[in-house]
């Protein structure tokens, strides 16, 4: 047999060169292929949060990729990919003139409305980018806290003492601080002069990061929205505009800081759901098919709608703020938890209107084949991973059909 082979491998080699040519021709021919329009391209954001040059690293050694110091690296998937660069994520500040402070959650609107885009600019505002505003507050909300009004509105840094990127080390000496007993490394204010702590002022959030991602926009901490509040396209929006499916596949809540910032515009990240008609939440915002019954955000025009919806959320969901039995908050696994979506929401979705709220979370898996926000529903429950495999199949985009 082996000597058949080797005595044929010429031929053999031709005939497989000519089959790959007229496969490839074959599907190259539009007479042969599913009509399309467009230019063609799946754009697919992947997103790790918290997920910098630093952990990355740590991840590809882990995987038994060669230490680096500078550069992409290797070691994992991802690092094998075209393009690699990397971007800022610092957010923005700005003065409280109540405080007389700088804040990274503060907008330029003061806060007397809770509404989004529907309360007073800060009087005499005026953004300005410039000089970086990096801050003086490294408390654990690091919120800046500068107090020099002639600073600007973006946090940014200094590059020598932050560094040019995440690989080359700033000016700053490494944090050799004595910490007297009873004090903490916040009551030094020689602390700024070390690289380690100035680099963790003005941290930004999950919110504002992700918006800038799917937007190019900076804002500021909390945020889905621009520093004045209006909602700014998202590449979500843009791809739907095009006629191209659009999707969010999460393992935190749907409605969670990450991909609420594709899916909604909202100033503040903890707005995860409202009862219905109620836009001023992210899951509604996303999984609304207009917005014309819209008594709360009348600046909104272009709607989300992603195609496919796949994520955490549900009000059986562990929620793990508190895992110590016992402790203020704790919550036993199998206890209704209406936190990421609304009870309303979620018995429109599955068809429990009929039930509590208790019992509705508890019932078997359920779906709404006529419910108002036009999706296939699918929940929690045996068989889960068939079952949506099986309705993903099913489910035609070219038809108006969406899963959640």
């Amino acid at each position: 047999m082996i000597s058949w082979f080797e005595k044929r491998v010429r031929a053999i080699a031709w005939f497989a060169s000519c089959l790959l040519f007229f496969t490839t021709f074959l599907m190259q021919q539009p007479a042969f292929a599913q009509q399309v329009t467009g230019n063609g391209v799946n754009v697919i954001i992947m997103i790790g949060d918290g997920m910098g040059w630093e952990p990355v690293r740590a991840a590809a050694v882990a995987n038994n990729g060669p230490f680096y110091t500078r550069g992409e690296g290797r070691g994992l998937n991802l690092q094998k990919l075209k393009g690699y660069t990397y971007a800022t994520t610092y957010g923005t500040t700005i003065l409280d003139e109540k405080t007389g402070k700088f804040s990274t959650g503060n907008s330029a609107l003061d806060g007397s409305n809770n509404v989004t885009g529907q309360s007073n600019l800060r009087p005499g505002f005026s953004f300005k980018p410039l000089p970086f505003n990096i801050g003086t507050d490294l408390t654990a909300s690091g919120s800046g806290g500068a107090t020099d009004p002639s600073l600007g509105n973006l946090t940014g840094w200094e590059v020598e003492k932050g560094g040019s990127n995440p690989w080359t080390p700033g000016t700053p000496p490494p944090c050799d601080i004595t910490v007297p007993v009873g004090k903490s490394i916040n009551d030094i204010p020689s602390r700024f002069n070390c690289q380690a702590e100035y680099i963790k002022l003005s941290v930004p959030d999950s919110a504002n990061t992700a918006f800038t991602l799917y937007t190019g926009v900076k804002s500021y901490n909390n945020a889905m929205v621009d520093i004045f509040e209006k909602p700014v396209e998202t590449i979500l929006q843009t791809a739907r505009k095009q006629g191209k499916s659009t999707g969010l596949l999460t393992s935190v809540p749907i409605s969670h800081a990450t991909p609420g910032s594709a899916e909604a515009a909202v100033n503040r990240r903890s707005k995860y759901d409202a009862d219905y008609p109620t836009l001023d939440n992210i899951l509604q915002q996303s999984i609304r098919p207009d917005f014309g019954d819209n008594p709360d955000r009348p600046d909104l025009q272009d709607i989300f709608l992603p195609t496919v919806l796949l994520g955490g959320g549900h009000p059986l969901d562990h929620d793990n703020t508190v895992n110590t039995p016992g402790q203020p908050g704790y919550k036993e696994p199998g206890t209704c938890n209406y936190v990421y979506i609304r009870a309303s929401t979620y018995k429109e979705l599955s068809g429990k209107t009929s039930l509590s709220d208790t019992q509705a979370c508890k019932a078997t898996a359920a779906s709404n084949p006529n419910n108002r926000y036009g999706y296939r529903f699918l929940e929690r429950g045996p068989n889960a991973a068939k079952l949506l495999l099986k309705t993903s199949k099913e489910v035609d985009p070219n038809k108006g059909e969406r899963l959640l």
